[in-house]
């Protein structure tokens, strides 16, 4: 008698690359803080891979992984898979829910090294969750709808402990190419979310815009849920970059009344050297830059052949922190950046952050004028 033919065995295939990066930053802070002078650090070294796995179904994944001030951290650690309608990707894995600009843009290719004191506080951060998005041409429109949980604690996000938060993103582009020039671009986003607690608790703390400074704002932990609504608003204009945000979290606390805190900015970044901020309509967040003319350095003649890309940027901050009876305090910060992209790999950043506070036990003026030296491969 024979025997059953086997199954035939499934391939699988699997292509992608590896890459990564790496942060020094050095600077000078002082002002109505403590251990003032001199500080250096290892912001970020990370390491990660993503591609294409086909083994049943096309499987797109990221993994990324690191040590970000001193401490390990998972980042981006997900699967993804192409929808035929309606929504363009379903995604599972770690990563950053959909709030904000700023946020969910590379870190590589910000204008300035860090984000928004606003963000720093009421953006969710990475989190482990499972999200729907997707984008339409006319109107040119992105859209997200994501659920999540748990997280790290972040240097630079909302610090609360959840256990379900629902966020939502619509990003509109609209057509003003007739009254605009070809290469302009106008962004226009809301986002809601809401946060349920659980036993965790809510809490909103912010730097100024600087890992080397100390959390100078701070409302401690808050039992309750929370709502977040969020603004955005950008426009390109060839070499010229505006952007601003504005987020309002309403904090419905367990025995107590309630309480809302708000922040906002306004950022604008020129290129110097007139290279074109690019913009990606899947994810609608801004790129990084391309320098038209990479730095070369002739070694024959001892001659600069080309410069690289030149950028400047200015940011002004707002954040309160205040509202009823918690006094986790009031933020100003201004932030003024001067970024030297030297080729794809490699920039060269400069930073100065004067921040004013008050309302608490940090009331004062902190400044920090710092240096980075950003690579990646």
């Amino acid at each position: 008698m024979e025997g059953l033919p086997l199954p035939e065995a499934r391939r699988i295939d699997i292509s992608g690359r590896i890459g990564g990066s790496l942060f020094l930053d050095a600077g000078v802070r002082h002002g109505q803080i403590p251990e003032r002078g001199w500080h250096s650090e290892v912001r970020r070294a990370r390491i990660n891979t993503r591609g294409l796995l086909d083994y049943v179904v096309k499987t797109e994944f990221k993994v990324e992984f690191g040590v970000d001030d001193d401490k390990f951290y998972l980042n981006d650690f997900y699967g993804q898979w192409r929808l035929p309608r309606y929504f363009d990707r379903l995604r599972i894995g770690y990563f950053d829910p959909p709030v904000s600009l700023e946020v969910l843009s590379s870190s590589f290719e910000r204008s300035l090294m860090e984000v928004a004191t606003p963000l720093s506080a009421f953006a969710p951060g990475l989190r482990l969750g499972v999200q729907l998005d997707g984008a339409i041409e006319g109107p040119s429109l992105t859209y997200a709808l994501n659920l999540s949980s748990v997280g790290q604690s972040q240097q630079f996000s909302d610090a609360s402990e959840s256990a379900l938060r629902g966020v939502g993103r619509l990003v509109w582009r609209p057509d003003l190419s007739e009254s605009l020039g070809a290469d302009d671009l106008v962004h226009l986003a809301a986002s809601l979310g809401y946060t349920f607690s659980g036993s965790g608790d809510i809490r909103y703390r912010s730097r100024p815009e600087s890992d080397l400074m100390p959390y100078l704002v701070d409302t401690q932990d808050m039992s309750g849920n929370a709502g977040l609504v969020g603004l955005e608003g950008a426009w390109r204009s060839g070499a010229l970059t505006a952007q601003a945000e504005y987020l309002r979290s309403r904090v419905s606390r367990d025995g107590d009344s309630d309480v809302a805190f708000a922040g906002a900015y306004l950022q604008l970044a020129w290129m110097v050297t007139g290279e074109l901020r690019a913009y990606d309509t899947a994810s609608a967040t801004f790129g990084g830059i391309t320098p038209e003319h990479p730095f070369q350095w002739s070694r024959e003649n001892f001659a600069l052949d080309s410069l690289g890309a030149l950028e400047f940027a200015a940011r002004y901050s707002w954040l309160d922190l205040e509202s009823g009876n918690v006094a986790g305090g009031v933020m100003r910060s201004l932030n003024l950046g001067l970024v030297w992209t030297l080729d794809h790999w490699t920039k060269v950043e400069l930073g100065y952050v004067s921040a004013r506070t008050r309302g608490n036990s940090a009331e004062g003026t902190s400044r920090v004028l710092q240096s980075r030296l950003a690579l990646r491969f």
